[in-house]
This record gives structure tokens, sequence and C-alpha cells, in this order.
């Protein structure tokens, strides 16, 4: 057995505080955007390109967009971005984002914070970047929130303010954003920018994980099974260390196969049973 897992308590991966990787990971969420007051062209355009369609998403934006519908710009620029329907253009998509951003569309001025930040068809700049992710952020997107809290936690174009950082996380994490979710529980657990509280740290890890999020999964599971934050039980360390073990966590997969040595072999045959069924329990609906 691995003694490791009973003496260490668990720790924030440093990987997930990587700003750009964080939105990176949101620039394909475009959300449906029907909420808004859009041309029925646009909502037909946008329709094609929630199914794959993009010919025909293109052919609905691009006339829109030239007559200065900011969704349409917003969607004309993701698609140079990433080549849909049309011949993969960075600088276009900067242009054409930025078109959509200076109307005051938030998923433009986050999409625009994101290209500043990559340096994406335009010259990287952090400090522009998180200029438009707070533009962003003001009108409650929940990405741009998260993305302005991982500035302030590294500094990056802004001086470096943990208290910053635990607010902006904690806005896009109570609209049920599962990885702002798990990265408050952490900031919660090791006391960055707000009070060590372990029945908070507890809280938002478990909803991290109960939408599939598999680094809260992991985590969890040795909070469970250190008695860190939350009673020590190694049933319910086993099942979240397996969830995030079906997911390739590798560490998960080490974590889970320690675990099954503590169990009896029937409990351990059943958390399994119950993980192949589990299904995860998304806070935000698409």
């Amino acid at each position: 057995m691995q003694a490791s897992y009973s003496n260490n308590k668990p720790t924030m991966h440093s990987r997930l505080f990587r700003r750009s990787g964080y939105k990176q990971h949101l620039l394909l969420v475009l959300g449906l955007l029907l909420a808004f007051n859009c041309q029925a062209e646009v909502k037909v355009g946008i329709q094609a390109y929630q199914t794959g369609n993009y010919a025909d998403a293109w052919k609905e934006f691009q006339p829109f967009a030239e007559k200065g519908d900011a969704i349409a710009q917003n969607y004309v620029g993701l698609m140079y971005l990433q080549g849909q329907g049309v011949a993969k253009d960075e600088v276009q998509g900067a242009i054409w984002i930025t078109k959509s951003a200076e109307q005051g569309l938030a998923e433009g001025e986050y999409n625009l914070g994101l290209i500043y930040d990559a340096g994406m068809g335009i010259a990287q700049d952090p400090v522009k970047a998180v200029f438009w992710d707070t533009k962003a952020a003001a009108q409650g997107l929940r990405g741009a929130q998260a993305s302005l809290g991982m500035a302030y936690l590294q500094g990056r174009g802004v001086t470096k303010d943990t208290v910053q950082a635990a607010m902006w996380i904690t806005k896009s994490a109570e609209q049920g954003d599962a990885q702002a979710q798990y990265i408050l529980g952490q900031f919660y657990f090791e006391g960055i920018g707000v009070a060590k509280n372990n029945e908070e740290a507890a809280k938002w890890a478990t909803r991290a994980a109960e939408q599939g999020n598999m680094k809260a999964q992991y985590s969890l599971g040795r909070m469970y099974q250190l008695g860190q934050a939350l009673p020590q039980n190694s049933e319910k360390a086993y099942f979240y260390a397996l969830l995030a073990a079906r997911q390739g966590d590798a560490e998960s997969v080490k974590f889970s196969e320690w675990l099954y040595g503590l169990l009896p072999v029937s409990r351990a045959l059943q958390i399994q049973r119950d993980v192949r069924v589990w299904k995860p329990k998304p806070e935000i609906k698409s």
C-alpha cells in the first residue's frame, strides 16, 4: 500500500490555474444566445452552428455581421478563428470579435479577452485581456468572471490580489461553473483570498464533483479518505476516486487501486457498479 495517501492533504493542482487554459476551454461554449432580441436569420445561423452545419451558419451570419449585428459578428469571428465554414484566419477572427466586443456583447468582450491573452491574430496583451474580461464579468458572464479571478490570482495583466481572485471565482461558482466551484473549494481549504473554512471547502468540492469535474472528484475522494473537511469514509473516497479515474486521471487510478485494498471485496464491487450507472448533475442548463 502507498502510505503517502494517508499522510498528505489534498492540494491544488497548479495546472488548473493557467488562465489561458481556462479560457481556451470556454471559447467553444458559445451558448444559444437565443434570449437576445436578434434577427430571425441570425437565430437560424445559431441553430445551424449548434448542429455542426457550419456552411449554412456562415451564410446566415456573414451578411448580418456586415450590417453590424453584434451576435453575428461574434460568431463570424469565432468561425474564422477555428476555420469553421470558412478558411481559418486568426487576424480576421480578431477583427470581427473586436467589432462585437465594441458593441458591448458580453460574449464578444470575453472572447476578445481570450484573443489578447493568447495573442491570436493580434499582439498578446494581458492588460487588454483583463480590460475586456472585466467588462464581460461585470455583465455576469461566468466564464469571464472565472478568467478574471485567475488573472488576479496570478497577477497577469493586473496587480496580484487573492481577495479579488476569490470574489470573482465565487461569482462564477455561484452561477454553476464546475471548474470555478472546484477552485473555490481549494481556496477555502487552503485559505487563499478567504478565511479557511472546511465546511465551505467540502460544499464547493461536492458541487463541482457532482457536475462531473474530474479534479474535484479526486480532491473529494482524498478529503473523505483523510477525514479532512469531511468525515473519514473510505467507501465514499473510493466512489469519487473511481469517478475521476473513469475520466482518465492517472493519479485517481492509482488512488482508487490503493483504496480497493482497504475495502471488503463485496463493497468495492458494489461501488464499482454504482459508478458505472452514475450520471453527472449539471447545474447549468445548455
